[in-house]
């Protein structure tokens, strides 16, 4: 499999995977490298968190509504302006969605309704960009102010 898609500065929890506290540790991406991940040397209640080599971590990265999840251990440990904590790239990963519902990118055309304070209607026309079972992001031409509520009568195919 692929390497999951990570980047330089993308927030990370290390959680030791047999730590009897299960205690998950923030941290930044520092660095990525053919050999491995630099993580920034977590620290928890003012202090350095240094795992052993070989310790065997669950690693959670975000992304942009999505966590990067795998499993790795610990290389190694490397002093200097900022210390890090090397681990390896993971054989494989998942992608989880936090999100309460799976969102996809779906154009549809949307006929839109405007009620006035007077009760008269305004239609116009949009489409989706992506839809959920929680909204759907939407595209128009006319102005809406956001909160504002719209009606919506979106053409199924």
């Amino acid at each position: 499999m692929s390497r999951p898609p990570l980047r330089v500065n993308m927030y990370a929890t290390v959680t030791p995977v047999k730590d009897e506290l299960g205690q998950p540790y923030r941290t930044l991406i520092q660095e990525l490298a053919e050999h491995g991940i630099g993580l920034g040397l977590p620290i928890y209640q003012g202090h350095y968190v240094t795992l052993p080599r070989g310790t065997v971590v669950l690693v959670e990265a975000a992304e942009k509504g999505f966590v990067y999840s795998f499993d790795s251990r610990v290389l190694d440990l490397q002093g200097g302006a900022v210390p890090l904590m090397w681990i390896a790239w993971p054989q494989d990963y998942a992608k989880l969605q936090r999100r309460s519902f799976v969102r996809l990118n779906y154009s549809l055309p949307v006929s839109i309704i405007r009620r006035g304070a007077d009760g008269h209607e305004e239609r116009f026309r949009g489409g989706t960009i992506d839809i959920s079972g929680g909204g759907a992001l939407l595209l128009t031409c006319a102005p809406v102010d956001f909160g504002q509520v719209l009606g919506l009568e979106i053409e199924v195919p």
